[in-house]
């Protein structure tokens, strides 16, 4: 008597998630965006802060934060 499984698309992108959450790559690539979209948000506020423009530099704070 021998079973036979069919992977379907959920089993396979459930495997995917997996796989890309053990990897140490996809591990440090996920970190450095964490770090570096933040950064590169609030230099810009500070660029706006020369500028004075507020409202600008309002947004780009929160959205660094966020």
């Amino acid at each position: 008597m021998t079973i036979t499984y069919q992977m379907d698309e959920k089993d396979f992108l459930i495997h995917q998630l997996y796989i890309a959450s053990q990897s140490t790559r996809i591990k440090k690539k996920r970190f450095r965006s964490k770090i570096i979209t933040p950064i590169i948000y609030t230099d810009f506020a500070f660029l706006f802060l020369y500028q004075e423009d507020y409202f600008l530099i309002v947004i780009f704070l929160v959205v660094a934060v966020l």
